[in-house]
């Protein structure tokens, strides 16, 4: 009998946690790995790891990571969606994708690190420690730069860096992009009254640059919510004392607002225009009174 080609791969433009699942998949089981537009931090990784990213034959089977959806699936060309296996962590997903898998393992968590560092730990498998630094780097960049991280994911954040010290992660994901790139687009930023909340809306290039962006200049910029337009939805964060007003909001118009502050599908028009109608009452006409900026 033959030994099957794996092919490990990820979402469409590749973040920190699906990339540790695809060298996670590779180091455990073998195979080859495809990153589809990674973001600058995978690719700081790929460069520092010397990590190869093309698929070397055509695959038997593919090793999915961090995806909950068949479109996100971020498939090489040539590639179909036929025999395939999920690993993922989201809250929701496609049933029908799901359930379409060889076997799939699922449990919901902040991060796919975690499940699969506990299915590593279970299994009696030894992790190297670059994957484990790669694991830290993506615990840290899903918990919005461990501003929402629980005593549980600091424990494994432990466990990840061994006697490394988390300075050197944060060097991974920031270093150089104050000057280049939050104070460019932040020059951009639309800022609007919405009934007397400062409300800016911020085009990011990434999840990091959003949660950079609230550590150096949302309290200097005095906002109450900053909106993150990004090309997979929207990232809200507000302060403590609207938390649970803008929480309701969102509730009752629908939107999958999860405890990071991700609203995946939706796009900042769309947030402002729910801030406003329910702010102001739902037969308002809908009017921004922008800051000048």
């Amino acid at each position: 009998m033959r030994t099957l080609n794996l092919l490990h791969l990820t979402h469409k433009n590749v973040d920190p946690d699906g990339f540790a699942g695809v060298v996670w998949g590779r180091e455990i089981f073998g195979g080859s790995l495809h990153v589809d537009s990674p973001g600058i931090v995978v690719r700081r990784l790929i460069e520092r790891f010397k990590i190869s990213t093309s698929p070397t034959v055509k695959p038997d089977v593919l090793f999915i990571y961090d995806v909950n959806l068949r479109e996100r699936v971020g498939l090489p060309e040539g590639v179909e969606l036929k025999r395939y296996v999920i690993f993922d962590h989201h809250p929701k997903y496609e049933r029908e994708f799901f359930e379409g898998s060889i076997k799939f393992f699922h449990k919901p968590r902040s991060a796919l690190v975690l499940n699969l560092f506990d299915y590593s730990e279970k299994a009696g498998l030894h992790l190297s420690d670059d994957l484990l630094l790669i694991f830290a780097v993506a615990l840290v960049t899903d918990t919005a730069l461990l501003r929402t991280a629980t005593g549980e994911e600091l424990t494994y954040l432990g466990y990840f860096l061994k006697k490394r010290r988390l300075e050197e992660v944060f060097e991974i994901i920031m270093r150089g992009r104050l000057s280049r790139d939050i104070l460019k687009r932040a020059e951009k930023m639309r800022m609007y009254n919405v009934y007397g909340m400062k409300v800016g809306i911020l085009e990011v290039a990434d999840d990091d640059e959003f949660h950079l962006f609230i550590d150096v200049l949302f309290e200097p910029l005095g906002l109450d919510v900053i909106v993150g337009d990004t090309n997979w939805g929207s990232w809200v964060f507000t302060r403590k004392r609207l938390l649970q007003k803008i929480n309701k909001i969102f509730k009752d118009s629908g939107f999958e607002w999860n405890s990071w502050g991700r609203i995946e599908g939706k796009k900042w028009w769309e947030i402002l225009r729910t801030l406003e109608n329910s702010l102001g009452g739902s037969d308002e006409k809908v009017k921004y009174n922008r800051y000048d900026h």
